[in-house]
């Protein structure tokens, strides 16, 4: 046993008033020193960091004055990674904490934001408060398992990469259609396609300037530019930065659902990536990766408004669907949602995707573009917080339940199912990561539905599959047919692998083979990327 496991035992059995004391101290210490700190200078700290720790570091180290070479680095294990799920964090903090005027000032009362060792200590200390918040909820029976889930929707998001093909495809393919992009320009003053063209530029921009100034770079002055108005969309003046990120504090504060850990606050920059200086009339943007993560799953911030715009990009999620597996797996056909029975005023749909597999049904899903909010996938009561799109995903049970009885009934015969057809319940965000919680709660809704139609418990046992779409993606990028089928088959019947992200299931099987390219052309929902390579 190392001497931080024995630290952390010894830590483990200490008593509830000492882990408060404990918790309460390293609490004050490091809003203390946030208190202390230059807002803008930090977030220049923050931008700098990040970059220093990137594929290219020569601009964050014209910024910094002080840093180790060893620091210099993109292992995820060096003593001295500093990940943006912390800077985060940090930025959240130093946002809402109140400010208030020193009592007196020495010279090493303020945080030099010119120095990677100040970022690391802040972040050491952040660690530190997060482990005494974890013992001290482990007095209260925490869910070990639901914690890895919540850890995993922090940290996996951020360790993909920006500009991922998948995940800018799936959105900009769901979210950029006619009927969305017709709104967001009446809203904007800019299409979709301006908004991803200028956001995308001012990523590129970010990766080297930790400020943008605006007269240095706008090439056009008048303020209905296509690049001012991606600005006013995605950035935020820093005092009203601190009033709307103090906002979403205390609503997580006061939810019913428990978002009262460090961990685990919504963050204003999801939102706003940008922070807006008027002093200086420049922008920063402490984590530029953020941009991208605005200009593509961020658009449903833009979009959620309008109920049938939303429809829409439900049956782009399932055209998606259907694409997506066409491209990696040829020799399948993905089908559209069809309608059966006799009576053709009450006729039945089958699912959004049927997969034939030498014209037999290998796989049948049900797609769910429902949102997983904020709550559901950090509070701690991840079910209460889940508890309107929780129906949603027993209805996708449900709907699969019902085919498959129609299918051994006989009502549908179109198409005959192969023996272990693979019903699949599959999500355009990952509800499903390290999850044990959902799925549960959602068969069980859907059991007690199925019950009142009268379906067979037979065919309740039916195994099925809840993945995310860029887990499916993910699959089928590193197997072949029979290996893809055999771990959605593990997956669905074997309850040791409960929580398995059906890559890290196929690596644990062996199953696994070279990852191929993404198979769909990028340019067709980013028409403007040979625009920014040529650049």
């Amino acid at each position: 046993m190392s001497d931080d496991e024995k630290d952390d035992e010894g830590l483990l059995n200490k008593s509830p008033f000492f882990k408060r004391r404990r918790f309460n101290m390293l609490s004050d210490s490091l809003k203390g020193d946030l208190v202390r700190t230059n807002q803008l200078g930090f977030l220049e700290l923050a931008w700098a960091t990040g970059i220093l720790q990137s594929a290219d570091p020569e601009p964050a180290k014209a910024y910094l004055r002080k840093y180790p070479q060893e620091a210099v680095t993109r292992e995820f294990a060096s003593p001295w990674a500093v990940f943006a799920w912390d800077i985060e964090t940090l930025i959240n903090m130093i946002l809402t904490t109140p400010r208030k005027a020193p009592s007196q000032v020495g010279k090493n009362y303020f945080l030099d934001t010119t120095s990677f060792f100040a970022m690391h200590a802040t972040v050491s200390k952040l660690r530190k408060l997060e482990d005494a918040e974890f013992l001290l909820l482990a007095d209260d029976k925490l869910d070990g398992r639901q914690e890895m889930a919540r850890i995993g929707q922090r940290q996996f998001p951020a360790q993909q990469g920006a500009f991922h093909p998948e995940v800018l495809f799936r959105f900009l393919s769901v979210y950029n259609h006619p009927a969305a992009s017709e709104m967001f320009a009446a809203k904007n003053g800019i299409s979709i396609d301006e908004f991803t063209f200028q956001a995308a530029q001012l990523f590129f921009l970010f990766l080297r300037n930790s400020r943008i100034k605006v007269p240095s770079f706008r090439q056009e002055l008048e303020k209905t530019s296509a690049r001012q108005r991606t600005l006013d969309l995605i950035s935020i003046p820093i005092d009203q930065a601190r009033v709307e990120a103090r906002k979403l504090f205390q609503n997580a504060k006061a939810s019913a659902h428990g978002l009262r850990r460090v961990a685990y606050q919504p963050s204003l920059l999801r939102k706003y990536p940008l922070v807006f200086d008027k002093a200086t009339s420049t922008y920063l943007a402490p984590i530029p990766a953020l941009i991208v993560s605005r200009m593509t799953s961020g658009l449903y911030y833009d979009l959620i408004v309008n109920q049938a715009v939303m429809a829409r990009s439900a049956q782009r999620f399932e055209d998606y669907s259907r694409r997506l597996i066409e491209a990696y797996f040829p020799q399948l056909k993905a089908g559209a949602q069809l309608r059966y029975g006799k009576n053709k005023m009450g006729q039945s749909e089958t699912p959004d995707v049927l997969v034939l597999d030498d014209n037999r049904l290998s796989m049948v899903i049900e797609c769910k573009a429902t949102k997983q909010t904020f709550a559901a996938q950090f509070s701690e009561d991840p079910i209460g917080a889940a508890e309107n799109a929780l129906p949603q995903l027993s209805k996708a049970i449900l709907q699969l339940w019902r085919f498959f009885a129609a299918c051994r009934s006989g009502e549908f015969n179109q198409y005959e199912l192969q023996p272990g057809a693979r019903g699949i319940v599959l999500t355009l965000d990952d509800w499903f990561l390290l999850d044990h919680s959902f799925k549960p709660e959602a068969r069980r809704l859907a059991a007690a539905q199925a019950k009142e139609e009268g379906i067979p418990t037979a065919i309740q046992d039916v195994p099925i599959v809840f993945m995310s779409s860029k887990g499916l993606a993910d699959l089928m990028a590193e197997t072949d047919l029979a290996s893809m089928y055999a771990i959605l088959d593990a997956a669905a019947s074997d309850p040791n692998y409960e929580g398995y992200a059906p890559r890290d299931l196929g690596r644990e099987l062996g199953l696994l083979t070279p990852r191929t390219r993404f198979p769909l052309d990028i340019l067709e929902v980013i028409p403007w990327l040979d625009t920014i390579r040529t650049r």
